[in-house]
């Protein structure tokens, strides 16, 4: 055993610390000399006063840890908080990652004149199957925001032990519902109001799963529905992050104003690799996807 000095020291806590801990009752000397009242202290007691020194600096007062330490929920509720900041610390290195990503596209749009050949990406057309999809859908002030609900959509969906499988996002609202194109409701920067009958004064967006087993109930924001079929799907993949993507936007657009197309629903997003496979947003690989239709002849 060590002297309360020598334990304080290797320890990185004062003696005075370790005095009043020993009043208060949370770490008490695992042997008191009866002649000299030397305090002496074990290795077997450092669990407990690392345990001390956590809650500590999480902010608890002494009262309240020897409140939870004589619970025996210390630890569980100590593992609770450290995955709640684990989550905040990785959603800001997501939004610090991305904002790279749209610095580095800026620049080189700069140096490369904003695109003046949107058309560089291979525009692949392909039928897609209807796909049945946990789905969550919202109107928020701006793109950046869909990470809550994702947040939102994956943790209701593991909290009924449903599997993961790849994310997809879908973005403009369909036809019955303001006319407003797929392609325009991407830009995440764009603001303005770009059209007389634009009905939302946010971005629709809406986050999915495919479904798996179990199948979670429906909630009244989060609910089952189907990706309808598509025949003819206009689609380009992209690597890197959200500000790479306008490159595949641009050069849809530009293979879909040349071909007389236009869109027929919204734009759907397939993150084959993404956030749950790799931080580093340049080795994100993304399908965008543009249902496709043909005005009618005037």
């Amino acid at each position: 055993m060590l002297r309360i000095g020598e334990f304080a020291s290797l320890n990185k806590v004062s003696v005075k610390t370790l005095r009043y801990y020993d009043e208060v009752g949370l770490l008490k000397p695992a042997h008191i000399d009866e002649q000299t009242g030397y305090r002496y202290y074990s290795a077997q007691q450092l669990p407990q006063l690392h345990r001390i020194l956590m809650l500590r600096d999480f902010g608890f007062s002494l009262q309240q840890i020897a409140t939870l330490l004589g619970s025996g929920q210390a630890d569980r509720i100590v593992l609770a908080m450290l995955e709640q900041r684990a989550g905040e610390i990785e959603d800001a290195i997501r939004s610090e990652q991305d904002q790279l990503s749209r610095i580095r596209a800026l620049m080189g749009g700069i140096r490369s004149g904003f695109g003046q050949a949107p058309g560089a990406l291979e525009v692949l057309v392909k039928e897609v199957p209807a796909l049945p999809v946990l789905s969550l859908r919202d109107t928020l002030s701006d793109y950046g925001q869909q990470g809550r609900l994702w947040e939102e959509l994956v943790g209701y969906a593991q909290r009924y032990g449903m599997a993961i499988g790849t994310a997809i996002a879908l973005y403009g609202h369909t036809a019955e519902e303001g006319e407003r194109l797929a392609v325009d409701a991407y830009d995440p920067n764009d603001k303005a109001d770009d059209e007389a009958d634009d009905v939302s004064d946010g971005v629709p967006i809406e986050v999915a799963l495919p479904l798996g087993e179990p199948v979670p109930p429906e909630n009244g924001r989060i609910r089952v529905r189907q990706l309808p079929a598509v025949s003819e799907m206009a689609c380009v993949i992209q690597r890197g992050g959200h500000a790479e993507l306008r490159q595949a936007y641009a050069s849809l657009q530009d293979w879909m104003e040349r071909g007389s197309y236009r869109p027929s629903g919204p734009a759907r997003e397939i993150h084959h690799v993404g956030f749950k496979e790799t931080l580093d947003v340049s080795e994100h690989l993304t399908e965008v996807q543009i249902p496709l239709s043909r005005p009618e002849a005037h």
